[in-house]
């Protein structure tokens, strides 16, 4: 192309007929401008054959400005569709980027994911173990128990025992007092008797002294005899009481 300031001249033949151009582009443009316009006329001039060089050339003009008004519509098209491109290029790019933060976000998820997996299963491990000890405590506890459950019977028994040795320490308590009654009163009635005999001696005389001292004797000798029984009784009773104090459970 030559500058703005040079012009082209060139003769050009267009539809039978030469014309002068002059114009600031370069000839060979100019000759493809006018070729153009020439088949463009040839043409109508085949279609229409009546048509006169004017009328030829009107229709020429206005197929010219059709194409061209067509062009100038598909370039804004074009144009168009360039800048919807450039948009769904963005658009897609900031997709990338969403797509980018979400297979970030997913991967840390999924890293999260395989921690609380792990802890998951760790705490599983802990629950198991922890369920294995329980257990063995409950065995040692059903052990315990039946331990228990036997000295629980044990102890019934030996209180049972226990009640029946009181019981027997009571009977033999009841018995113990019976005799230091019976005992009692033998002793008053031994004395009263002693008291009669000596009254009744002291009336016949000093001559029947011996026989007072006698019977004396064995008033002595019986009362005696009953204190050792009593102290027999008692020491009976008192080895009772201790028997039953050392094996009762409140000991």
């Amino acid at each position: 192309m030559t500058s703005p300031e040079e012009k082209t001249r060139i003769t050009v033949d267009i539809y039978g007929n030469s014309y002068k151009l002059m114009a600031t582009t370069s000839s060979a443009y100019m000759k493809s401008v006018a070729e153009l316009v020439n088949d463009q006329m040839f043409r109508i001039a085949k279609t229409f054959p009546r048509l006169d060089s004017q009328r030829i050339a009107v229709l020429a003009s206005v197929n010219m400005a059709d194409e061209n008004l067509r062009l100038k519509e598909r370039i804004e098209e074009l144009s168009k569709g360039q800048q919807d491109s450039t948009n769904s290029q963005a658009k897609y790019d900031k997709l990338q980027m969403n797509h980018d933060d979400l297979l970030m976000s997913y991967n840390n998820l999924l890293q999260s994911h395989e921690e609380l997996k792990r802890e998951h299963e760790s705490n599983l491990k802990q629950m198991q173990e922890h369920a294995d000890k329980v257990d063995v405590v409950y065995q040692d506890m059903v052990k315990i128990t039946e331990q228990n459950e036997l000295l629980s019977e044990q102890i019934s028994g030996l209180f049972l025992q226990t009640e029946k040795e009181r019981e027997l320490g009571l009977s033999a308590q009841e018995q113990m007092n019976q005799l230091r009654e019976q005992f009692l009163a033998e002793k008053e009635e031994l004395l009263e008797r002693h008291r009669r005999e000596k009254e009744e001696l002291f009336r016949q005389g000093g001559s029947q002294d011996e026989v007072l001292q006698q019977e004396l004797a064995k008033v002595e000798s019986e009362y005696r005899a009953l204190q050792e029984e009593y102290g027999k009784l008692k020491n009976e009773y008192n080895e009772w009481i201790e028997l039953a104090e050392i094996d009762s459970p409140e000991k």
